[in-house]
């Protein structure tokens, strides 16, 4: 979906679009978008002078953006910690961080926990969601 999207937005038959930075990062570059804002509670790193679409007047409204590691259910905790130690050396190497951010990612690692807190505050923000709006599958 995003492809087509990204495509009609460069060519205008769309004006607006919530779209991850890498998808359309080449075309930043060449002038063919801007950037309005970033949907992200804080403002990105890498483009400090963008405003956050709360700073732009739409209250909130959050989305980031992100990738994590899943392992089978009963993996040791000794497991767990070993490939997330590994995960977070090669998440601190140069040449990732570069492509990473040449790409527009931010990249950053936690700790199993964290993750794990993480992925459930968002489950939970986008059961709240779907709750006040209503959404049911059809």
């Amino acid at each position: 979906m995003q492809s087509w999207a990204v495509t009609d937005l460069v060519a205008g038959r769309l004006q607006l679009m919530f779209v991850g930075l890498p998808a359309v990062n080449q075309h930043l570059k060449t002038g063919r978008l801007r950037l309005l804002a970033v949907a992200e509670p804080k403002r990105s790193p890498l483009m400090p002078e963008l405003p956050t679409v709360a700073e732009a007047g739409l209250r909130g409204y959050q989305y980031s953006a992100w990738f994590g590691f899943f392992g089978p259910t009963g993996m040791t905790p000794h497991l767990r910690t070993r490939i997330a130690d590994e995960i977070a050396k090669v998440m601190q190497t140069r040449d990732l961080q570069e492509r990473m951010i040449a790409l527009g990612a931010v990249p950053f690692s936690n700790t199993p926990q964290q993750f794990d807190a993480y992925f459930r505050e968002e489950v939970a923000r986008y059961m709240r969601l779907i709750k006040e709006a209503r959404i049911t599958l059809d």
